[in-house]
């Protein structure tokens, strides 16, 4: 900067840092958003010519179109309707409508309609103007047609319902067959696994020399739980029987010692009594017997002794034998034998009396008493025992059966797993045999039905729509056509025109963010166009102090025109402030600035003041001198009359002197680098930029040539 303090000059370096840090991320050096700008708007402005033209040939396009190949096309519409069935659900997962639709367009029903109506022209076509509708869950399907004669699309869309419905019945048999040759398939499998297990298990049996196995495990389980019942039991009884001798054999003790109890001795007492009572009644029985008998006698003895009388008395006579006669006294003999029972009577009598001698004994009772308890003990004891016997003899005999089934069952053990597989196994086999043949019954029950296809519910009718006429799309296509024709070169043509050349390359190669783009005719303007606006805007967001400076530096061998420089200047200038132009004397001369200017000489040089606009110019004749200005505090004069300006636009810098131009930049607070010529991506161009690096120039972008 012109002789402005260092403190300045650190602040506005700072700031432009900062500034620049901010913005490099959100502009690309060929995506920035003022270039973005400057590239539509040139695309824009350059594509409207084409545009124009594009639209009256496509308009032309468009009549032609709409007059020669406008047509009417008639639309037909048909149902069908997928018959539901409960027959064969849930083994036989049926196509739905949805699914059917692809055979209404395939290639067979389009080549099967052709070759009936003698259809000429391509199949594709005939498939495109046929349209499906199904929705998934819905038993209808609606087929529309379209062509250019009504009754021939009428007869073709009758015979493609028909087509479709007999298509729908083969599918559906076809895999109803395929279903049962599958059952058929699986059901051999099923036998064959069937028997491979049945001849294991019998393998099995025949190691066990048995052919049942499960029955035997389950017999001998039975066996072992009646077995266990039986061993507790006796050994109960057995621990029952061995306390009820322990307590005879102890109640035998006391009783011998006279130790009975006392309702047990009334009972004794009482039966003795009973037995006394019993015995005298016997006694008296047998007297009374004796008695009668005694006395019958008697009654017969006189009855056969009056016979014998009278015998004897016909014996006299002769009337009667003697024979007769001893018979009689024979009888008579024993009758008199029985009338006389003394004897008897006499020992029933002492009978009787020793029973009443021991009655009246005081201890007869109690040793009658006592000797029958004893011997009841004694009979109950040899019972008890006998029974001890037994029980321990069948407990025995029910422990060795129980462990010869224990080891039984410790046998079967081992198979058991195998029993249960094989068991599982062959539930298995049943439960998928008798699956298997409700699937056969089932689907083939379908086959007798027109369960799961598609019968024709409505024959062709017209469309609501019966006739459409293609004159508006002919006439869009045929705008389209002629327009796109000419407006996609057209539009090619312009876009290669503003596509990124070797200024943005080369911009991109050292990260300089593009302000914007400048061609020869905008560079003569003084008005800067569009570049001038963008360049003033981008140093005014740096918000620089009084009197910063920013150096144009072109790479190419002219410097930065002094149009752009105007322009930007005049942008630049706001609220009656001031903007200088610095520029050197080259070989071409200076372009004089526009409106009307007074001059005056500061320190030889010449200083331009505008007295219409804001901007003014400071004309160095020798490039050397501006390096002196730009490095030294001279020209004190200078110096303080440039620091009264808003900005500095320091022009007149190039490739031609890069020394010069890398000592200006150095010095300034802002650099944009200008590109212009064909050789500004040459090997001096990039030096120069690679210089302005070094002596850490402050760029804050690039101006390129489009």
């Amino acid at each position: 900067m012109l002789s402005i303090p260092p403190n300045v000059n650190e602040h506005s370096s700072d700031a432009i840092q900062n500034a620049l840090s901010r913005s490099y991320h959100a502009q690309s050096s060929r995506h920035g958003g003022a270039m973005d700008s400057d590239l539509f708007s040139q695309f824009m402005r350059r594509s409207i010519k084409w545009v124009i033209l594009a639209t009256v040939i496509g308009l032309a396009m468009a009549w032609y179109v709409a007059t020669h190949f406008a047509k009417d096309t008639y639309y037909f519409t048909g149902q069908l309707r997928l018959e539901p069935s409960s027959v064969g659900f849930p083994f036989l997962v049926a196509p739905s409508t949805v699914d059917y639709t692809r055979y209404v367009d395939s290639p067979q029903t389009i080549r099967t309609l052709h070759k009936e109506f003698d259809i000429q022209g391509d199949e594709s076509a005939t498939a495109d103007s046929i349209t499906v509708e199904a929705y998934q869950g819905s038993s209808d399907m609606m087929i529309e047609m379209q062509g250019e004669s009504p009754e021939k699309v009428k007869a073709i869309l009758n015979e493609l319902l028909v087509l479709v419905s007999e298509q729908s019945r083969e599918i559906r048999d076809v895999a109803i067959e395929k279903h049962l040759a599958q059952f058929k398939l699986r059901t051999d499998a099923l036998e064959d696994q069937e028997k491979e297990a049945e001849q294991k298990y019998d393998a099995l049996c025949k190691k066990y020399n048995t052919h049942d196995l499960e029955a035997q495990f389950k017999a001998n389980e039975n066996d072992r739980a009646a077995t266990n019942g039986l061993v507790a039991h006796r050994t109960i009884v057995c621990n029952l029987l061995r306390e009820t001798i322990d307590d005879i054999k102890q109640t035998i003790v006391e009783a011998r010692g006279g130790n009975i109890p006392r309702d047990e001795q009334d009972l004794l007492d009482e039966e003795v009594k009973q037995s006394i009572d019993t015995s005298r009644h016997a006694i008296l029985q047998d007297k009374l017997v004796d008695h009668r008998q005694r006395e019958a006698a008697r009654v017969k003895l006189s009855a056969k002794q009056s016979e014998l009388q009278r015998l004897k008395t016909l014996l006299a006579r002769d009337l009667v034998t003697q024979a007769e006669v001893q018979e009689v006294e024979s009888q008579v003999e024993l009758l008199t034998l029985e009338s006389n029972g003394d004897e008897t009577i006499n020992r029933l009598e002492g009978s009787i009396s020793k029973i009443r001698d021991k009655m009246d004994s005081n201890d007869y009772l109690a040793s009658s008493a006592r000797a029958k308890y004893l011997a009841r003990l004694a009979d109950k004891l040899e019972n008890k025992q006998q029974a001890l016997a037994i029980a321990e003899n069948e407990l025995r005999d029910f422990s060795a059966h129980l462990k010869y089934m224990e080891a039984e069952y410790e046998r079967l053990v081992d198979v058991t797993p195998k029993i249960r597989d094989f068991k599982d196994e062959m539930d298995g086999f049943n439960q998928q045999r008798q699956i298997l043949r409700q699937e056969t019954d089932a689907i083939k029950q379908l086959l007798a039905t027109d369960g799961h296809t598609l019968t024709v519910n409505s024959e062709a009718y017209p469309s609501m729509h019966s006739v459409k006429n293609n004159q508006k799309k002919m006439l869009v296509a045929g705008f389209g056509a002629g327009s796109l024709l000419l407006l996609i070169p057209g539009f090619l043509i312009e876009l290669f025109r503003i596509t990124p050349s070797k200024y943005e390359r080369l911009a991109s190669k050292h990260g300089l963010p593009i302000i914007g783009r400048i061609d020869r005719k905008s560079a003569s303007r003084f008005t800067g166009g569009t570049t001038s606006r963008v360049l003033a805007s981008r140093i005014q967001r740096l918000n620089l102090p009084v009197g910063s400076s920013i150096a144009l530096v072109s790479t190419g061998r002219q410097p930065c025109p002094t149009g752009m420089l105007y322009g930007a200047a005049s942008q630049l200038a706001e609220e009656g402030s001031r903007v200088l132009i610095v520029e050197t004397i080259g070989k071409t001369g200076l372009v004089p600035l526009p409106g009307e200017h007074t001059t005056e000489q500061v320190q030889e040089q010449t200083l331009e003041h505008g007295t219409t606009g804001p901007v003014d110019r400071l004309i160095i004749n020798d490039p050397s001198l501006l390096c002196n200005a730009m490095s030294n505090q001279v020209w004190d004069e200078l110096s303080a009359s440039i620091r009264a300006y808003r900005y500095v636009l320091i022009g007149g810098v190039s490739s031609q002197d890069p020394s010069v131009a890398s000592l200006v930049s150095a010095g300034a607070d802002a650099v944009v680098v200008v590109s212009l010529e064909r050789d500004a991506a040459s090997l001096e161009s990039t030096n120069l930029i690679n210089d302005l690096i070094d002596f850490d120039a402050r760029f804050l972008g690039a101006v390129i040539s489009t």
